[in-house]
């Protein structure tokens, strides 16, 4: 296969029936292009927020023209806020030794934290695991490491990996650095009653069911919204519940989406999103508390939870909430996705990072890699030093997090609280073989 290279400072400049053909068979649908789209008309993302887009894209010749056949969207940054991987440790330790951490180009989804980066490819053109898929694989990262040097950067990043690509930068010598992130995952439950039941020791199943039940007695009642049916006034709505939650955070919050991005992205009407909302007494007709939500939109909900949809799994980004009201948190952001993917045959729900919470319901701890390779020696040979036993750490860490949870016996032994992450109990630095995302 003839290939050549072509890279473009916006996603804008691409077709989006040339990009999405590319993000077909991968894991999450943040690389869809009106996300990316989005992102950039909207401003949240661009050289004006510290996001200057290298999309390196690889084309063969087709018989109506150039074919689209791989690519991955970098960006040259200048710091690591927003990348949500927490790495400002490291410009601290550069700067005790004299060495450059930043500027950098850097292969991720912006503000978007989840598992799943790896080279796009056209499925139907290039079959996974071919020699065409590494010749790709190989050249684009080769396109990427000419950036950084052409532009004299201090480091190449990936970030939150597909398992089989962080298998081959590892092989290309690059480090990889592992980080703990939760996932809740289907394993064939009937309803979410038998998951609770078969899952969770005794105390746990009735908390868990109070929770819900102190919802359901309040009058709550919940619908999840297809991003392709949702009206304007939701995500004018979604945008002011992100706005609240970011505003009670104040320095630490994480703001990196404007509101245009919100009515723009409604606008191209994503199927890969959908918005759950929060509904008080006065709304009847929808889901309560551990029951799979209804779909209509109505006016005023009192909280929402914006979730990516795969159709394979769930993804948790974004919620806000009007109300004090307890456990809404938990039935919005837990049990409502939950319970909505197994009533659809989803595979897992990714719930996004942080909160302890969610070692008590049900989400197993799991290690996800960024890889990286320096400019600085200095800065290269510390990190080879440093980063296999901070990898150990962290897996002792999440295995202890596993052990924490409070199943059943059963549930353990039939292997809940060790998730498919093939390198959970390996110390090498690593994937040691191919795994699911």
């Amino acid at each position: 296969m003839d290939i050549s290279c072509k890279v473009f400072s916006t996603i804008l400049d691409i077709a989006p029936g040339d990009w999405n053909p590319l993000t077909l068979d991968i894991a999450h649908p943040f690389f869809t292009w009106s996300w990316l789209a989005s992102l950039e008309e909207s401003g949240s993302i661009g050289p004006q927020t510290g996001w200057d887009p290298r999309i390196i894209t690889l084309w063969t010749s087709g018989e109506s023209g150039p074919v689209l056949v791989a690519a991955l969207p970098f960006y040259r940054r200048d710091t690591s806020w927003g990348e949500l991987f927490f790495d400002f440790g490291w410009y601290d330790i550069a700067r005790r030794l004299g060495s450059p951490y930043v500027p950098k180009l850097v292969a991720t989804v912006p503000a978007t934290p989840v598992k799943g980066l790896g080279v796009l490819t056209r499925g139907d053109l290039i079959e996974q695991g071919s020699e065409d898929e590494v010749t790709v694989w190989h050249t684009l990262v080769d396109q990427a490491e000419e950036i950084v040097a052409e532009e004299r950067l201090a480091q190449i990043a990936f970030l939150f990996l597909d398992d089989r690509f962080a298998a081959f930068l590892r092989d290309r010598g690059y480090h990889l650095w592992g980080h703990h992130q939760f996932i809740w995952q289907n394993r064939n439950y009937p309803d979410f009653d038998s998951y609770v039941e078969q899952v969770f020791r005794k105390n746990q199943r009735r908390n868990i069911r109070r929770e819900c039940r102190v919802n359901r007695e309040s009058g709550f009642s919940f619908r999840a919204i297809p991003g392709d049916e949702a009206p304007p006034e939701a995500w004018q709505s979604m945008y002011r519940f992100y706005d609240r939650t970011n505003t009670q955070f104040g320095p630490m919050a994480a703001r990196f989406l404007t509101p245009r991005f919100f009515s723009i992205l409604g606008g191209y009407k994503p199927e890969y999103i959908s918005l759950l909302a929060a509904y008080g007494d006065s709304h009847r007709g929808a889901s309560s508390g551990g029951a799979a939500p209804g779909r209509e939109w109505k006016a005023d909900p009192e909280a929402m939870a914006f979730l990516g949809d795969s159709g394979r799994g769930l993804f948790g980004r974004y919620w806000g909430t009007e109300t004090d009201r307890g456990f809404l948190h938990f039935n919005l952001c837990y049990y409502q996705p939950q319970a909505w993917a197994i009533e659809r045959g989803m595979e897992f729900f990714d719930p996004g990072v942080g909160s302890m919470h969610k070692v008590r319901r049900g989400f197993e701890s799991r290690m996800v890699y960024s890889a990286h390779r320096f400019s600085d020696p200095d800065m290269s040979n510390l990190w080879s030093r440093v980063i296999p036993e901070l990898n150990r750490e962290t897996r002792i860490a999440i295995q202890g997090l596993n052990a924490q949870m409070p199943i059943r016996r059963e549930a353990g032994e039939a292997g809940f609280g060790y998730p498919g992450n093939p390198d959970q109990s390996s110390d090498r630095e690593g994937p040691r073989e191919k795994g699911a995302d």
